[in-house]
């Protein structure tokens, strides 16, 4: 077995760890700022329109975390690029195949840009907080009107009844998305609208059984063609993460409520004792038997990221979390030992050693991008936690000061 280039030893090697995964994920994976090439997004036909948006959200957090801000210009760019013309991230290039899922994700990628100060476009581009909220209102309305025609409420995957089986599916990823950009626009702005979304997708998915009241547990989805009434019980990493996310965000907004605090300890107790069996991170739904599709690597990352957000507002949490993330993202970094570099991070990171993504060398870019999300997640402890509205924007506190870049090849 090969041995890993990596350290997570010490806060600097934590950084330096991150610049260089960073550095490789741009360098062989992502093309959208070269000529001809689509701002924003990762390679067609291997990946879908959301992974752009986690790839911009993570590189906000490698900004925000450690200081440096060599990639901004690229997400900036990248984020606008995809607006669409109703600045709501409904592109017209992937207006065909769009989910709601799709649109909150990189509406996602825009709140963080608000929360965490990114530099707001200048000229007459939409701004961050204009995209968050334009997002949010689609999906409100489509809350209240596609949502209430089935299943008691929820929202579908997708939005366009023409595509057919995705429209009559509710998801908790979906709802989970729009639960969490409620809850940040609650706890951003203090505008109770936002709050009682947030409520109202929780009260549905618990009363559905998505949620489980009692095991926290969060499953995957249900038809609508017999109402909901055969859940889904599969379950993955991500979709239990951004439901911790959100919940912690409405902790802090209510002001440390019970009810909220309750629900953060159950959604994280379920979440790690059943994905971090050993101390690290795994995908138990299909990890296993290896069948895992081609867009499952970047549910771990969002799961690190998520769960390494959480005590930004909800500190409580992190005695739990914290030390199952450390464990996590050494198992990542420590078979991330493939390709020509001998850096190239894979899926399997319980196993310690590197798979090949697959045998295109176009593949990996999530597999990358997870690994720089565990380590990432490690940081956020020592960040400028996300601005509120009783904590107005930060952008001037940044606290991380920059790094030294570090010469790679």
């Amino acid at each position: 077995m090969s041995k890993s280039y990596f350290r997570l030893d010490t806060p600097d090697n934590i950084r330096d760890t991150a610049q260089v995964l960073g550095f490789d994920l741009m360098n062989q994976f992502y093309h959208g700022n070269e000529s001809g090439r689509v701002p924003g997004l990762l390679p067609d036909y291997h990946y879908w329109f959301y992974q752009g948006g986690v790839l911009m959200d993570t590189l906000i957090d490698y900004w925000h975390f450690i200081g440096d801000d060599t990639y901004n210009d690229i997400v900036t760019q990248g984020i606008l690029h995809q607006v669409g013309p109703s600045h709501n991230f409904i592109p017209r290039n992937q207006s065909d195949s769009m989910a709601n899922d799709d649109q909150c994700v990189w509406s996602l990628a825009a709140m963080s840009a608000l929360e965490y100060g990114l530099p707001s476009p200048g000229g007459d581009h939409p701004q961050w907080f204009d995209l968050a909220t334009n997002v949010f209102n689609d999906l409100a309305v489509r809350f209240d009107t596609d949502g209430s025609e089935t299943c008691g409420g929820g929202l579908p995957w997708q939005f366009n009844r023409l595509q057919g089986g995705g429209f009559h599916y509710k998801s908790a990823f979906t709802n989970g998305c729009f639960f969490d950009l409620a809850s940040r626009l609650a706890t951003y702005t203090g505008n109770e609208t936002y709050a009682e979304y947030a409520g109202k997708t929780w009260d549905w998915m618990s009363r559905i059984g998505l949620i489980d009241p009692d095991t926290y547990v969060v499953y995957q989805g249900a038809h609508t063609n017999d109402n909901c009434s055969d859940i889904s019980h599969v379950i993955f990493s991500h979709e239990a993460a951004i439901f911790t996310h959100g919940a912690a965000f409405m902790y802090n907004y209510t002001n440390g409520s019970d009810t909220w605090r309750n629900r953060v300890e159950g959604l994280s107790s379920s979440l790690l004792d059943r994905f971090f069996p050993s101390g690290t991170l795994v995908e138990i739904a299909c990890e296993g038997m290896r069948i895992c599709a081609p867009d499952f690597p970047t549910f771990k990352g969002l799961a690190h990221r998520w769960l390494g957000a959480t005590p930004q507002v909800a500190p409580f949490a992190a005695d739990s979390i914290r030390p199952l993330l450390r464990t996590s993202a050494q198992s990542a970094v420590d078979q991330c030992t493939g390709g020509e570099t001998g850096r190239q991070c894979g899926f399997y990171w319980e196993s310690g050693e590197f798979v090949a993504p697959g045998r295109n060398e176009l593949d990996g870019a999530a597999e990358q991008m997870s690994g720089l999300a565990a380590v990432l997640s490690l940081l956020a402890d020592g960040a400028v936690p996300p601005a509120t509205g009783r904590q107005p924007n930060q952008m001037s506190r940044h606290r991380t000061p920059p790094v030294p870049s570090i010469t790679l090849t």
